[in-house]
């Protein structure tokens, strides 16, 4: 699990669009996994939206290596 607390993590709520400039390599799946853990733990689901296909399946193949129940 990443360590989150090195990382600055929002805090979502349901009512709000939230949007980060994407981080180098894969920061942005470590990123994406401490906040899904964060969320998840407070009983959240967390949608994550891509700009693009390849961003998707990088994404998909990237999340399980650092959070391994993200699907």
């Amino acid at each position: 699990m990443p360590d989150t607390n090195s990382m600055q993590l929002p805090d979502l709520n349901n009512t709000k669009r939230f949007t980060l400039n994407k981080p180098a390599g894969s920061a942005d799946a470590a990123l994406l996994a401490a906040l899904i853990d964060k969320e998840v733990a407070t009983g959240r689901r967390v949608a994550i939206f891509t700009a693009d296909a390849f961003d998707a399946q990088r994404l998909i193949d990237e999340l399980p290596f650092f959070s391994p129940h993200i699907r």
